[in-house]
Formats: structure tokens, sequence, C-alpha cells
């Protein structure tokens, strides 16, 4: 899990650094996507287990993921389209949509360790 500590240390980096805020949001949110996507695909909601997948921690279980993904995918489109354009006026934008991704993060990289675990 060595990955997601270099990508926090990129969000604090892109923090002081204008430049660097549109690389970090395409990193940042395609791992968000594609790990949200990998783990929604690959890994079974915690409700499986019961025997019936359509109870309510299967229901939060795919929508926090799914809102994982789109966060990730507008982020990233965020830094490609508008950020790397002009990052001067873009700044304070880009910043508070780094800050605000250490939690879909942090829920990412928990469930991912929890894939290990189980």
């Amino acid at each position: 899990m060595a990955f997601p500590a270099c990508l926090i240390a990129i969000i604090a980096g892109a923090g002081h650094d204008v430049t660097t805020a549109a690389a970090a949001l395409m990193i940042c949110g395609v791992f968000l996507g594609s790990s949200g996507l990998a783990l929604a695909v690959f890994k079974a909601p915690p409700s499986a287990a019961s025997g019936s997948p359509f109870q309510l921690p299967g229901y939060a279980y795919y929508g926090i993921l799914a809102g994982t993904v789109l966060f990730g995918l507008a982020e990233a489109s965020f830094g490609f389209w508008a950020v790397a354009r002009d990052p001067e006026r873009w700044a304070g934008i880009a910043r508070f949509l780094l800050w605000v991704s250490i939690l879909p993060l942090c829920v990412v990289v928990a469930l991912g360790s929890l894939a290990f675990i189980a």
C-alpha cells in the first residue's frame, strides 16, 4: 500500500504549488475511479455473506463505491480540462477538491485492505 501514501504526498505538494494541481487531480481521480470500480466488480458486499445481496449494507456498499467512482472521474476531468488550461484561475477550487478527495481515498483504501483480510 505504498501508492496511497505517495498519493497523499502528491496532494500535499499540490497544495503548495499551483502548477502541479492538474496532475495531482488527474492522478487522484484516476486512482479513485479505477479502485472504486475494481472493488465494486471484484469484491462482494458485506451482505453477500448473510445470503441475501439485497439488504441495506449491500446498497450502501455499492452506493458509496458508485459515488467514489463518479467523484474520481469528475475530479480527473476537472484536472484535465479546467485546471490544466488555466492553473492560476482554478487554484482555489483545485486545492479544495484535492483535500476533499482524501475522504473517498481513505474509504477505498480501507475497503481494499479489508479484501486482503477476508
